[in-house]
């Protein structure tokens, strides 16, 4: 990590060596709001804990939102989200490969509504990052288990994942 300086705070930030990561950095700007998006299954995980830990070590100067600590249920989600989804400017997709119903739902407001994007794989404990995946719809055996994601060439857009899930998502 190749160290600079915040203009908010003064203090030294790490900038990434991945390229990737480092183009996501400059792109997102001095103080980006970042959301971070689980199943209600993974809330509080070891999962969930070590990506937040990986997103403050890389993005110490961003306002880290986890959904857990945004939503009260889902009315409240429901509600909200419409208004809150156009503040975000990184949504980032936390999960092994599995997601449920609401993340499905994120990803494509975010997505239509142009937001960057970043899939937090957990692989073997720990945390990869990924700038370009695919979400596709499953089989619903489970809630938990509405779509999955798939990691895909880092060929085109970066940090805009392909939805094929979109025409899928249950209507709220």
């Amino acid at each position: 990590m190749h160290a600079t300086t915040s203009i908010l705070t003064g203090r030294a930030l790490r900038k990434p060596r991945h390229p990737y990561l480092r183009d996501l950095v400059s792109r997102l700007g001095e103080a980006p709001l970042v959301y971070v998006m689980a199943r209600l299954c993974d809330f509080g995980s070891p999962m969930e804990a070590a990506a937040l830990r990986w997103l403050a070590e890389h993005f110490p100067h961003a306002s880290i939102r986890p959904a857990r600590d945004c939503w009260r249920d889902t009315e409240h989600w429901l509600s909200e989200w419409p208004a809150f989804a156009p503040t975000v400017q990184l949504g980032v997709v936390v999960t092994a490969s599995h997601i449920g119903p609401g993340v499905a739902r994120e990803l494509c407001d975010l997505s239509r509504l142009g937001k960057l994007l970043l899939w937090l794989r957990w692989e073997k404990e720990r945390i990869e990052p990924y700038a370009r995946f695919r979400v596709e719809p499953h089989i619903l055996t489970s809630p938990t288990h509405y779509g999955y994601l798939t990691a895909h060439p880092p060929v085109g857009e970066r940090f805009m994942p392909i939805l094929s899930i979109e025409g899928s998502i249950a209507p709220w």
